[in-house]
């Protein structure tokens, strides 16, 4: 929980964190009461597992309960702005093939030999891998796992949703499953303390899903993990319609997709809706890319447009109504909004910083003026590049600084002001 409030939960007594022993007989099953006080600042507590938090930053990663179900954005808000349909955190598009991805990680959760044993699974941004490890993970769960995630503590928000905290022993669950997103933006040292965690020591078999972008990280967090004498294994995850694949994946994802996002428009038969003729082209080996072709055609057809063909044509399509909304911004200038961006100033903004990349404010300044920057107006190119310089500093110097992580409890909790 965050902020001035006080919590209070219900749970039996475990044992302690950095060494401790259990309590033998009936006092280990005895009820106790634990609260959680903040003044000022963070709180957050666990039951089942330990805690590592920097005195001066909060927690090194959130853990919780896995959740299946997320809250249903209002249709209206979602139109508003049609891409934040293919976020996603929101679920909208039903799960549909890999499926011998989720029976090469069904047989890994499932066979027999180390008690501890890890996965890497890892492809380019776009690819599912989130939603792959989230369908895993409710199988898992329906399967009797008892699945918890881990999110790095720096810049993480608590689920509002959860108001009685984590509960994590996992009371009569076939096994453990941890699963962890972006592991490799994770300062190895983070993942080692991670990985040193009560709640992964326990009897019951234990599986690690490692999420990543890339194999980069991998050998490191391997030596991390050999160090925990965990068995450790990695997986690429394909593009669809890969040879030795199912050759209808594309096909059958773009009609689940299709159908999902007509539902939000209200489209009544979304069979008329045709799939894009070159939907075999590399480029659409990408999930994302596959929703984004499903996401422009619903819209499309709404508004009795043609729907590009290909993915140049699907982000520009998209970011038309982007644009569109950046003026509705703009003109409500009129009005005494404080929205003083020219949509014309707003495009450089949003098309200059991925051209180089995160840079210094000097080179900043030269890719701005070869931009041919107009302003003046209420951002700009160098803003836009500088800023996103200095947003990933305080990320370095935190996974930099010296000294460790306090270790509490497994049903403690810890503050910090």
């Amino acid at each position: 929980m965050t902020g001035a409030d006080e919590g209070t939960r219900q749970g039996r007594r475990v044992a302690t964190g950095g060494g401790g022993t259990p309590l033998p007989g009936p006092a280990a099953e005895a009820a106790v009461h634990q609260t959680i006080r903040v003044e000022s600042g963070f709180g957050y507590g666990v039951v089942g597992a330990d805690l590592h938090v920097f005195p001066d930053r909060g927690p090194v990663y959130l853990l919780g309960e896995h959740r299946s179900a997320a809250p249903a954005p209002d249709d209206t808000w979602l139109l508003h702005q049609p891409s934040r349909m293919l976020n996603a955190r929101y679920r909208l598009v039903d799960f549909t093939g890999r499926e011998r991805e989720r029976t090469e990680l069904a047989a890994w959760r499932d066979a027999p030999g180390p008690r501890l044993s890890a996965t890497w699974l890892h492809g380019p941004g776009g690819h599912g891998k989130s939603r792959l490890a989230d369908e895993f993970a409710a199988e898992s769960a329906a399967a009797g796992w008892k699945v918890v995630t881990a999110t790095h503590g720096p810049g993480a928000v608590l689920d509002p949703g959860r108001k009685n905290g984590a509960d994590l022993r996992p009371d009569g669950a076939r096994g453990m499953l941890l699963v962890v997103d972006y592991a490799d933006r994770w300062p190895v040292s983070h993942l080692t303390w991670l990985f040193s965690n009560r709640l992964l020591t326990g009897s019951l078999p234990t599986r690690l899903l490692l999420l990543a972008r890339s194999s980069t990280a991998w050998p490191a967090v391997r030596s991390a993990l050999e160090d925990v004498m965990a068995d450790t294994r990695d997986q690429e995850l394909a593009p669809l319609g890969t040879p030795g694949g199912d050759p209808r994946a594309r096909s059958a994802m773009f009609a689940a997709a299709r159908d999902c996002f007509a539902a939000r428009y209200g489209v009544p038969d979304p069979a008329v809706i045709a799939q894009p003729k070159d939907l075999e082209r590399p480029e659409f080996g990408l999930v994302l890319a596959v929703h984004m072709a499903a996401l422009v055609a619903v819209d499309a057809h709404v508004r009795g447009e043609r729907a590009p063909d290909d993915l140049a044509g699907l982000s520009a399509y998209l970011l038309n109504r982007e644009r569109r909304h950046w003026t509705r911004l703009w003109e409500n200038r009129l009005e005494g909004l404080d929205f003083s961006t020219a949509p014309s100033d707003m495009n450089r903004v949003v098309f200059t910083p991925p051209s180089p990349g995160p840079c210094h404010r000097g080179t900043a300044a030269l890719c701005s003026r070869g931009s041919a920057w107009s302003g003046p107006c209420g951002c700009s190119p160098t803003t836009a590049l500088a800023t996103r310089r200095r947003s990933r500093a305080p990320f370095s110097n935190r996974s930099t600084r010296t000294g460790s992580p306090r270790t509490s409890s497994p049903s403690a909790s810890t503050g910090t002001a």
